[in-house]
């Protein structure tokens, strides 16, 4: 018995989603596979600086790039595990649209972050970005601790308040604590390297100013990532473009009814599937090049 053109096509990208869960698999053998810090690496460089100054860019570079990569290879994995699920049930209808295209985002942007960090710039550069990085994640961490600080402390606190705190909860007077000392850490480099304050990139541009993935590939890669961003937040323009709504004629009464579907456009899958992997390939060698 011949098979369909659709059943053809299934069959063809289920061995592509094979191939791309062999590439992500190895990629995390890779990372989590004990490192040898070779001489001349980056690692051996500043080997003896980290272990005595976890807060050095040098370590934020090696603690960043893991963490962000981790994160994107188990997204991407994750998403391959539930298009494959899809195209070997048929029967459990088309791919739904959040779940996969929230986990292909992630891992565009844990990949491209790790990029724009570390490729092809020299060492001062490299310090640079991760300095800039780090900043953007310790403005996250204190505006949650903010929060936090008015709920266990029973206090009202906002970022921007200059007022020294009172905490009521220990480990909230930690956490501020260890935040400003990781500010000061960066500071103190900054001023002694002669480096700046420049804020990180945003992931699409913005008026005169290009953003991270526009910096990494060119306008390609940010009307993709849009494309996707649009979709996952229920944009119109977005949703209208790249999703299919399957209507339904039953009576809502009636005892056999289904849901009515939106599955996405299978173009944008693929296409934003072989860029995740791609960028999560590149991401991982640049990761390993550190040790090599």
């Amino acid at each position: 018995m011949m098979n369909t053109p659709r059943e053809k096509n299934n069959n063809l990208r289920s061995d592509l989603i094979e191939l791309y869960l062999q590439r992500i698999n190895s990629a995390w053998e890779a990372i989590n596979a004990n490192k040898h810090h070779a001489n001349g690496s980056f690692a051996k460089k500043f080997e003896e600086v980290i272990n005595q100054d976890r807060l050095h860019p040098s370590a934020l570079i090696l603690q960043y790039a893991q963490s962000y990569l981790l994160v994107a290879i188990e997204n991407l994995k994750h998403w391959c595990q539930l298009e494959k699920l899809y195209l070997e049930n048929p029967h459990l209808g088309g791919l739904p649209i959040l779940a996969p295209i929230s986990n292909i985002r992630v891992s565009i942007e844990n990949s491209a972050t790790i990029l724009w960090t570390l490729q092809d710039l020299r060492e001062t550069e490299n310090f640079q970005r991760v300095i800039q990085l780090a900043f953007e994640e310790l403005s996250t961490f204190r505006k949650y601790l903010s929060l936090m600080h008015n709920e266990l402390c029973k206090d009202s606190y906002s970022p921007s308040k200059i007022n020294p705190l009172s905490h009521l909860n220990d480990s909230c007077r930690e956490n501020f604590e260890n935040s400003q000392i990781v500010f000061n850490s960066l500071n103190r480099f900054i001023e002694i390297n002669g480096l700046s304050t420049t804020s990180f990139p945003r992931f699409t541009s913005g008026g005169d100013t290009k953003g991270l993935l526009f910096q990494l590939h060119g306008n390609q890669l940010e009307i993709l990532y849009s494309q996707l961003s649009g979709t996952v937040h229920g944009r119109y323009w977005s949703f209208r473009q790249n999703t299919t709504h399957t209507h339904t004629s039953e009576h809502p009464t009636a005892a056999n009814v289904t849901s009515n579907t939106f599955t996405v456009n299978e173009d944008l899958l693929g296409s934003a599937l072989n860029v995740a992997v791609s960028l999560m390939v590149g991401a991982t060698n640049e990761y390993l090049s550190l040790f090599n």
